[in-house]
């Protein structure tokens, strides 16, 4: 499933798989990708908290957003605030 909305001047274009949510994060001429394994959607869903939530965290700290952030269970909560 793929769905795409604004955060601020961000375009962010959604694709949720099975296994995985990968957030694809559009400004000017960059594309940075927030990719979340299956345990950290596991443990953002036994709290009540949307992947969406954790990617407009990471647009909100600028030195987060690199290239390529691969998030799992192990460093999901650097992530959150």
């Amino acid at each position: 499933m793929t769905d795409k909305h604004y955060y601020g001047n961000y375009e962010v274009v959604e694709d949720r798989e099975s296994q995985k949510y990968v957030a694809t994060i559009k400004i000017h001429n960059m594309v940075k990708k927030v990719v979340m394994q299956d345990d950290a959607l596991q443990m953002l869903a036994q709290n009540d908290v949307l992947p969406e939530t954790v990617v407009h965290n990471i647009i909100k700290e600028p030195n987060l957003l690199k290239e390529q952030v691969i998030i799992s269970g192990a460093n999901l909560a650097q992530y959150l605030d």
